[in-house]
Formats: structure tokens, C-alpha cells, sequence
């Protein structure tokens, strides 16, 4: 019923307003252009209902309390008592009434906020709340890769970056002769752990030392293939609990004493074997460095009486994961050092096996020192002793408890110590690090007392072998 008296003139304004949204929510007229002539009707608490526009909008001010404006359907803006106006999408799901915010006006533009607006009323229609997290997407499934991709991609892209180059050598063929040729071709997320250990059990009753590789490499391939999704979990968890035999003896302590020094020492020179050889054993003795190390040595390195090892040659120097510039490292030569090295040009230690690109570029051989399993190799056969009746008899290690070309230097710490040279001195020859606080703190470079630990040490060595020399007196040992 429409009242003609002024009486009721607001209860006509409420019947107009009202017809107006049925109109518009029914027929979804565009009726933007009567809004000019629409005059919103306030009610109770500053609420109001009408067709938002920007024009409108700005003509909100604040008030001493937040107020909201309506559209309809629960589109609606907030004024806040600082003039900050909000659109909101005002509804109700699961008998509990919540606010969307839509953004700051007019930061946020209407014509967005509206389509906003209809995509959540939208959803919410469809029983979804505006508000609830999205669904989290399932990952894609795995990729299907055979074990030799996999490989392929691993010391590329891992173990070339992350592992010394002579440590990536040994992984890169241990893969190839021990794994690509037994599960190459099938595909990686069908290898089961049963298969690695019997991969493993046929390399190990081959060669045990070389299983421990062939364990350390495969677990980093299937390591990398977990960390990349290409399988869900790696086979090779635990593995040691499976096969002990991997496991290595925690620690080392084989050290020659002193009379195992002086037998293996004559023995060596008697026994059979490359002069190279031989004269490089004895060097790692006499220097107390890491048998590659002084495999590796060139005439270029030493200058008088002190051999620089360049940090590129150093295991712990040349290392990916050195959080510290690298060093090279002196060591002072003593007379025995010295003529153990001889006046050789070039590798002090050549290999007799040399490579050369081909015959049509005419390039000379490629001149190689001595590789470190040489030395091993040697160390192994020993000596070969004929017997009175003619046989002969081969004694494994020079006749003396298994030992390495490492345990000579081992053995060399451990004789600096016994003839009460300083242990930070004897740290100093061996290239060992201080802890960092010290290493901060200490930045002397300790040449002079290398000097006179290394003297110390060859002297005892020359009289445990029995080797004559005029050198020069023995420097005084004092902290």
C-alpha cells in the first residue's frame, strides 16, 4: 500500500527500495543509469542498501564509529572511524556468520571487488567457504627414469660439483663397472633392496675394499634420486646393518715402531721393485705427508730446501664444502729429503706410462707421475725371497704386519712424538689444521720450527737406517 501523506513518507521510501531490488535481482538490469536519481534510504544504525558506485562511495565520511553500507546480497563496505573503507562479502555458512574482506576502496577497485564478490558468491552457493584454504594440489607422479639417467644426471649435476675431482673419479667408475652393467636399463623406482645386496655381496667377494666404494657410490646415486622425487624411498638405507663386512675399522692404528722402520727400510733397498718407488716410500717417511701428495711432486714446487704443495693437490685444501680460502703448504727438505728426490727434471716420481693425443697432431707424450695405488701395489707384493732349495717365497709387506704408504705417515707423527719433538710443531708438518678460534687468533706460519722438527726427525731416521751423512747439527728442541 503507497501513502500519499507525509506522515508515511518513509514507509513509501522502503516499498520503492524494496521493489527496486526485486527488479534488479530478478531481471539483472542495468539500471546504472537511474542511480543518479536514487536517493539511499539510512536506516537503523547507518545501515543502508543500494547500487554501489564510485561517485557514492567517495561521498561515504567517516563517523565516531565503523559503519557498513549494503548492497545487497552481502556485498557490502565498512567505514571505519580513520576513513578506511572496506568491501566485504558478509555471509553466513554452517549457522555461523563471517566477513571475506575484499580490499581497501580505492586501492581495490569496485568493478574488481564486485567480481570478487560473485566468485565467492559463487562458491559459497556450492557450499565452499570463501575463506577456507585452497586444496592442496597432489605432486605430479613420479617421473620414470632407468638407473643409468639417473646416473647420468647425478655426477653431472651433483657429484662433479660437490666431490673432489679424484673422489668423482672413483664414484663415476664404480658406478660404471659395478652398477650400470648389472640394473642399468631398468627403471630406477623398480629396484628393490634385496637386489643391492646381492649386487653388493658379488663385489665384495671380489674385492672387499673396492664393495666399500661401490656402497658409497650407489647410496649417493639413490640418495640424489629420493631428494629429486624420482623415488619415493632409497634401498640402500642402513645398508651396513645388512652387509657388516662394508663397515671400516673405526679409525686407523697400525704405526711401524722403530725397529719395523729399520728392517722395512733395508729391506726396501734390497728388495725388488721401480727405483721411483722405492725412493718415494721412503719419502713419505722422511716428510710425514700423504702419499699423493708426494706422488705428485714437480721440480716446480721445490725451491732450495722447502717444497711447496700447491692447495689444488691437498685433499683437505681442494675441497668443495672449505669454508676458508685455501693455503699451500712448505715443508722444509732435509740432506735425506733431498737425496731422496734427486735431480730428476719435470714429475719427481714419472710414471713409465705415458699418454699422447695421436700420431697425426704430433704432439709429444704427456708426461704423468706415479699414480698412489702404485705404491700400494708395491707395498702389497713385498719382497720375493729364494729359499736354499731353490723355491721362492714371497713375503707380503716386506715381511712385516700389513700396513699402507698412509701408516708411514702415520708412523712418522707418532716418531716425532717419541723423540719429544713439540705436538703443535708436529701438527704443523703434517698439515693439520688448528680449531677455528685458533686459527684466528695464531697466524704464525711456523716455517722454522717445521725446519727443526723435520731435521730432528731425519737424523733419527738416518740412524735407524744406518745411512751415513755429514749433516749439519741437530737444532735445538725448546717450546
Amino acid at each position: 500500500m503507497i501513502y500519499s501523506d507525509n506522515k508515511n513518507k518513509g514507509d513509501n521510501v522502503l516499498i520503492y527500495q524494496h521493489f527496486y531490488l526485486i527488479i534488479r535481482d530478478t531481471l539483472q538490469l542495468d539500471i546504472s543509469r537511474y542511480k543518479s536519481s536514487y536517493r539511499p534510504y539510512r536506516g537503523l544504525h547507518g545501515g543502508c542498501t543500494m547500487y554501489f558506485t564510485d561517485k557514492y562511495l567517495n561521498s561515504l565520511k567517516p563517523k565516531e564509529k565503523q559503519y557498513y553500507v549494503r548492497e545487497g546480497q552481502g556485498f557490502a563496505v565498512r567505514v571505519l572511524p580513520s576513513g578506511v573503507k572496506t568491501f566485504l562479502f558478509i555471509y553466513t555458512i554452517n549457522g555461523s556468520r563471517r566477513q571475506k574482506n575484499l580490499g581497501n576502496y580505492p586501492a581495490k577497485k569496485l568493478a574488481d571487488a564486485r567480481q570478487e564478490f560473485r566468485d565467492a558468491a559463487s562458491g559459497l552457493a556450492s557450499g565452499l567457504d570463501p575463506q577456507a584454504p585452497p586444496p592442496l594440489q597432489q605432486p605430479p607422479p613420479p617421473t620414470e627414469k632407468t638407473v643409468s639417467e639417473v646416473t647420468t644426471e647425478f655426477l653431472k649435476n651433483w657429484s662433479k660439483l660437490n666431490y673432489s675431482p679424484r673422489w668423482h673419479y672413483n664414484v663415476d667408475k664404480a658406478l660404471e663397472q659395478d652398477v650400470i652393467p648389472i640394473i642399468g636399463t631398468r627403471p630406477i623406482n623398480s629396484i628393490r633392496r634385496r637386489e643391492i645386496i646381492s649386487l653388493l655381496e658379488i663385489v665384495i667377494a671380489r674385492a672387499p675394499g673396492q664393495a666399500r666404494n661401490v656402497h658409497k657410490a650407489i647410496a649417493k646415486m639413490f640418495w640424489y634420486a629420493q631428494d629429486r622425487e624420482y623415488i619415493d624411498i632409497s634401498p640402500c638405507t642402513n645398508m651396513l646393518d645388512s652387509l657388516p663386512t662394508l663397515r671400516v675399522s673405526e679409525g686407523k692404528s697400525r704405526i711401524l715402531d722403530d725397529k719395523e722402520i729399520m728392517k722395512l727400510w733395508r729391506r726396501i733397498d734390497n728388495g725388488p721393485g721401480n727405483d721411483l718407488i722405492k725412493r718415494a716410500l721412503k719419502l713419505i717417511l722422511v716428510t710425514a705427508q700423504r702419499p699423493e701428495e708426494v706422488a705428485g711432486m714437480h721440480r716446480t714446487e721445490i725451491k732450495g730446501h722447502w717444497w711447496t704443495i700447491p692447495w689444488q693437490r691437498i685433499k683437505t685444501e681442494n675441497s668443495k664444502t672449505l669454508r676458508r680460502s685455501p693455503e699451500d703448504h712448505r715443508v722444509f727438505l732435509t740432506p735425506l729429503a733431498l737425496s731422496l728426490i734427486g735431480d730428476a727434471k719435470g714429475y719427481i716420481f714419472p710414471s713409465d706410462v705415458s699418454e699422447s693425443l695421436s700420431e697425426e697432431t704430433l704432439t709429444p707424450p704427456v708426461e704423468r707421475p706415479i699414480k698412489r695405488n702404485s705404491l700400494s701395489q708395491r707395498v702389497e707384493r713385498g719382497v720375493t725371497v729364494t729359499c736354499r732349495n731353490g723355491r721362492k717365497v714371497q713375503f707380503k709387506y716386506y715381511g712385516l704386519p700389513k700396513w699402507t704408504p698412509h701408516d708411514l705417515r702415520r708412523s712418522a707423527r707418532t716418531g716425532m712424538a717419541r723423540i719429544e719433538i713439540p705436538p703443535h710443531w708436529a701438527e704443523e708438518v703434517l698439515n693439520h689444521k688448528m680449531s677455528k678460534i685458533q686459527s684466528i687468533y695464531d697466524q704464525h706460519k711456523y716455517d722454522e720450527q717445521k725446519k727443526k722438527a723435520l731435521t730432528r726427525w731425519a737424523e733419527h731416521l738416518e740412524i735407524l737406517a744406518g745411512v751415513s751423512r755429514n749433516s749439519p747439527s741437530t737444532p735445538s728442541i725448546s717450546e
